[in-house]
């Protein structure tokens, strides 16, 4: 039988043992060279350097297929879990050799941030195991931590329906058909909402139009909410209203002190005729405001 020998140094550079010609890739036996000569072995005393074994999928697993398995010497995209680096596909179907979706965070550990298996992917959270949020809830929908406490009252910014208390929901809202929080993403939802009370039941100061047609930051759909009126005010102004907030500087009312620091949503003006000025906003009817604070003169709490 013809005997293939290997040179280790590189073969243009590396002679060939006694006995053996240069094949394409390897010193091969006269024999076996296709010269007519009838040797079948090395002569004694030049033994070749090493004998070539095939190597495993013969070298050739690459791209989509890297990971060679050798019992039945098949290119496969995974042999274990760790070959697999996609958290969309984290578990090792030992099986087919492929990368498939995850069925235990066990399988998730090895990915910072993302320990957790939900839905068949290597998430940050879910409502199962919020272990990585504490003492934040986990949102829903998005599987990440929220940068908010939860227990949140009617009209406390949120980025989840899991910060509101119940019977409310984290919902995108406008302040003069102008989104309040928008995202970077044209088709993402708002980085960030209000909590609302699904209605009936509203009260005053949010006995506004409702609010309806909207998503809530952890995706539900379909919520008729007690909300404010968007073309005036904001949830801080009311804040403002309801705290107390007084405004005046250089000894003259500031409207600009009173709501969002970057909108027009707040008034500086006497509340109830107080002798100092407070922030109040702007209203249109009694359900607009609290009700110690009367609807009069077009402002919250406005004079007789």
């Amino acid at each position: 039988m013809a005997l293939t020998v290997l040179c280790l140094s590189a073969c243009s550079d590396d002679p060939c043992p006694a006995g053996t010609v240069r094949g394409p890739e390897a010193c091969i036996t006269a024999a076996d060279s296709g010269d007519g000569a009838n040797d079948s072995s090395v002569e004694a005393g030049d033994t070749p350097d090493t004998l070539t074994e095939p190597l495993p999928c013969n070298g050739a697993c690459s791209g989509e297929t890297p990971h060679c398995r050798e019992s039945d010497n098949t290119c496969v995209a995974c042999l274990t879990d760790p070959d697999c680096t996609d958290v969309a596909m984290a578990r090792c179907d030992t099986t087919g050799g492929t990368c498939t979706t995850c069925d235990d965070s066990a399988e998730c550990m090895r990915f910072l941030g993302t320990t957790v298996c939900s839905s068949g992917s290597c998430v940050e959270c879910s409502l199962a195991d919020a272990s990585s949020c504490a003492p934040n809830p986990c949102n829903s929908f998005t599987h990440l931590c929220s940068d908010f406490r939860s227990g949140l009252d009617i009209c406390s910014l949120c980025d989840a329906d899991e910060n509101c208390r119940m019977n409310h929901h984290c919902v995108p809202m406008l302040f003069q058909s102008t989104p309040r929080h928008p995202a970077t993403a044209p088709a993402a939802p708002q980085t960030q909402g209000y909590c609302l009370q699904l209605g009936p039941g509203c009260v005053q100061p949010y006995q506004a139009p409702p609010i309806t047609g909207r998503t809530t930051l952890s995706g539900a759909t379909g919520g008729t909410y007690c909300g404010v009126n968007e073309m005036r005010t904001t949830c801080e102004a009311i804040d403002d209203l309801e705290g107390g907030t007084p405004c005046d500087s250089a000894g003259a009312p500031t409207d600009t002190l009173c709501g969002a620091a970057d909108l027009a949503d707040g008034l500086c003006r006497s509340v109830n005729l107080s002798a100092d000025n407070r922030c109040t906003y702007d209203c249109s009817a009694a359900a607009e405001c609290p009700d110690t604070f009367p609807c009069r003169m077009g402002y919250c709490g406005g004079p007789p």
